[in-house]
């Protein structure tokens, strides 16, 4: 699936920056690695 943060934000009812804060922690957390045009799932539980 391909989708941008604000296409993302949009279905959320949210803020692009929202989305983005959110990603981010998400790979702070270790559950996430983000990449130019892509979001892959590390925490099996997300899957």
């Amino acid at each position: 699936m391909v989708i941008t943060h604000q296409e993302l934000a949009v279905e959320l009812g949210t803020a692009r920056e929202v989305v983005n804060r959110l990603l981010k922690e998400l790979e702070r957390q270790g559950k996430v690695s983000l990449g130019r045009g892509k979001i892959e799932c590390i925490d099996t539980a997300l899957n």
